[in-house]
């Protein structure tokens, strides 16, 4: 078991642009292919999918939304963490509120449920907790985005470090295809 989370460490472990490359394609293609039959065909006004960037104090890379309904998404990120690495997560996201809703914008709040990877020097997985607000433009196919995601690691870093993240904090902006 050992031997299989370091070969998938290695494999994962990003120091080129086509080893990003590669990462990205892989994500976008693992989306595409994961599209569930049962979703919601009017997920949030017809805008299924949202691809953008995301920032924060530990990561920063690329961001993914599937929308499944109005208020059930799937969410992906590649991130490259200040620890040299690679930091690739995916989150079940439930818009639990409404803060606004008008003609011009939506400001929902979510909470999700999620894991990551993070094939360091040695693999670590984490299970990561979410609570965010998504500022939803009505008639522009943009969003912004700030989240908090505390943070639970296991594996070597938990070992060299405290497991226990109260996480940072992210922004983004994703464009709906």
């Amino acid at each position: 078991m050992q031997k299989s989370l370091e070969l998938v460490g290695n494999l994962l472990r990003l120091s080129s642009w086509t080893g990003r490359r590669t990462l990205i394609a892989g994500l976008l293609l693992a989306v595409f292919a994961a599209t569930p039959a049962w979703a919601d065909s009017d997920a949030a006004g017809g805008k299924r999918l949202a691809i953008g960037v995301e920032a924060g104090y530990y990561a920063n890379g690329i961001s993914l939304k599937y929308d499944l309904t109005r208020s059930h998404a799937l969410q992906f990120g590649a991130d490259f963490w200040r620890h040299d690495g690679a930091f690739i997560h995916g989150e079940y996201i439930v818009s639990v509120a409404n803060l606004a809703h008008n003609t011009v914008f939506m400001l929902p709040i979510y909470v999700g449920l999620g894991a990551a990877l993070a094939p360091w020097e040695h693999t670590n997985f984490a299970i990561q907790g979410h609570l965010g607000l998504d500022f939803q433009f009505s008639k522009i196919p943009l969003d912004f985005f700030a989240e908090w995601s505390p943070t639970f690691f296991f594996g070597q870093f938990s070992a060299d470090y405290d497991n226990r993240n109260l996480g940072g904090c992210t922004l983004g902006i994703r464009f709906h295809l």
